[in-house]
């Protein structure tokens, strides 16, 4: 038997007080972020190409930053849906370190009270259906949360930890969200722990023939 999709969020998003908060004290005081070289870190996207961006008709209304609690994390979230990784990709791209500006209100997508009165399960955090999550966002915004607090796809252990943070704000950069304590090219150690740990492959670098 098939599950039943996903329910959307409710028409009334003021409801939506009562979704479980996540404690502050789990949110790690540094958060990271996989971004391309030329692009900011501290930019708020609005394409609808994620998760918890904002859904079809609100790109106006609000972006979405993405980060980890971990560097691998980070690192999977940015290269775990390609089919192929080489190492120019991982030299296009850095590994910023954050502090959040100031607390936030997340909604806890980890918690086990999303199942009883939300209907919802952890397809939510890792299922291909990118509307209806982003329909959530978009209420769980209006409700007054500042983002949400989930599961990683890319960690098929099902451990609360690692995880994921959708961070709401205007779309496009906004440095005043986070301060950048560090943005470098990814180390070669994180890249090591990623391919041990999940096996990605990443191709070496191509090298040019001699001239001749």
């Amino acid at each position: 038997m098939n599950p039943a999709p996903l329910p959307g969020p409710p028409e009334d998003h003021t409801v939506l007080v009562e979704f479980p908060l996540l404690d502050e004290e789990r949110l790690p005081e540094v958060l990271f972020r996989v971004h391309r070289l030329d692009h900011d870190p501290q930019w708020f996207a609005a394409t609808g190409d994620g998760r918890f961006d904002p859904p079809v008709g609100a790109a106006a209304q609000f972006g979405t930053c993405y980060l980890a609690v971990d560097p691998v994390t980070a690192m999977m979230e940015a290269f775990g849906d390609l089919p192929v990784v080489t190492q120019q990709m991982v030299d296009a791209r850095a590994l910023a370190v954050v502090h959040l500006a100031q607390p936030h209100k997340l909604a806890d997508m980890t918690s086990p009270l999303i199942v009883g009165r939300w209907k919802l399960d952890r397809r939510i955090s890792t299922g291909d259906d990118y509307s209806v999550c982003q329909r959530w966002a978009h209420s769980l915004r209006l409700a007054g949360f500042a983002g949400i607090y989930y599961e990683p796809r890319h960690d098929p252990r099902g451990e609360i930890q690692p995880a994921s943070v959708a961070l709401f704000a205007d779309p496009g950069l906004q440095p005043q969200t986070m301060v950048l304590a560090d943005d470098s090219p990814i180390p070669a150690e994180v890249v090591a722990t990623t391919k041990e740990a999940f096996g990605l492959r990443v191709l070496p670098r191509a090298t040019l023939p001699p001239p001749r």
